[in-house]
């Protein structure tokens, strides 16, 4: 799924389709406000970051959330703030916001109950506060 989702947004790309020019340019601003929201620990701005960042990667390509992963937030949307597929085509994670610490805790127990997979399973997310570190040897 993910090498047809990286042929349309080179395509788009490409061809400067107007869309996908616009939506790169609001992720481009999207970015440092997220970033923003999460370094002065606003949770009431992050998951409205969040929601337009997940806007912006559909406006992109339309194709790139998986419909399970629409299904389950219609699902969870009591409980949800937001929530996004990570990288292109779901890469097998989605990130939830929940609203607050139970409906968290019901988000973990409805996952763990009834999973979509296997192997499926609820993680907890961190914040690296250093960022990404790279040393050369």
């Amino acid at each position: 799924m993910a090498k047809n989702i990286l042929e349309n947004v080179v395509w788009n790309h490409l061809t400067h389709a107007p869309r996908a020019i616009e939506a790169v340019a609001g992720l481009r601003e999207n970015a440092p406000r997220m970033r923003g929201a999460i370094v002065r620990g606003d949770l009431a701005a992050f998951p409205g970051e969040l929601d337009r960042y997940m806007r912006l990667k559909r406006q992109i390509d339309p194709g790139s959330s998986p419909p399970m992963f629409d299904a389950l937030a219609r699902r969870w949307r009591r409980d949800l703030a937001a929530w996004c597929f990570a990288g292109a085509g779901g890469g097998g994670f989605m990130l939830l916001v929940a609203n607050d610490a139970r409906s968290a805790e019901r988000l973990r127990a409805d996952i763990a109950r009834n999973p979509q997979h296997p192997r499926a399973r609820a993680f907890d997310l961190e914040v690296d506060d250093i960022g990404v570190r790279c040393a050369v040897l």
